[in-house]
């Protein structure tokens, strides 16, 4: 099985889909949410991966690394096996180029993320908005951490009293 493969041969469904989202309007969005709702129904009878229609190596794409905060994507223009790796946003000059191994990273926490990564691509990933969250998780919550002070305190001034 070959865990780094990009699926080709996108749908013209898909491609709707692509052009709703760049249309960026309410009635796009709209369209959007019935979409969502079809292909969830289609995932619990098929199974995910519906756009694909095979799967290919590619040399320049085997190349980039992962990142649940990618900042390119691949796409296949004309629904071809053409594979193009276009910018999401700005690009530094000697920034890594990365995209995302998973589909809907952006709505993934961090352990659905680390676990399909370790499940399909056999790593941990460490990319700064794993590293974000993580610390954030470790990181003493402000709320519980004054509660448990005024708790200690008004429990030890009560044992004192009960002597």
């Amino acid at each position: 099985m070959c865990l780094n493969s990009q699926g080709v041969g996108t749908s013209t469904f898909e491609q709707y889909e692509l052009a709703l989202e760049e249309m960026g309007t309410p009635e796009a969005e709209q369209a959007l949410e019935v979409i969502a709702g079809m292909q969830d129904d289609i995932d619990e009878h098929s199974g995910e991966f519906t756009h694909a229609e095979g799967s290919a190596l590619y040399k320049l794409h085997a190349c980039l690394n992962h990142n649940c905060e990618p900042n390119a994507e691949a796409r296949f223009p004309d629904n071809s096996s053409t594979v193009h790796i276009v910018a999401t946003e700005d690009i530094e000059a000697g920034q890594e180029v990365c995209l995302s191994y998973l589909d809907c990273v952006e709505e993934m926490d961090l352990e659905e993320r680390q676990q399909a990564l370790r499940e399909f691509y056999l790593f941990e990933c460490v990319c700064d908005r794993c590293q974000r969250e993580i610390a954030a998780k470790k990181a003493p919550k402000k709320g519980k951490k004054a509660a448990a002070s005024s708790s200690s305190s008004s429990s030890s001034s009560s044992s004192s009293k009960r002597r």
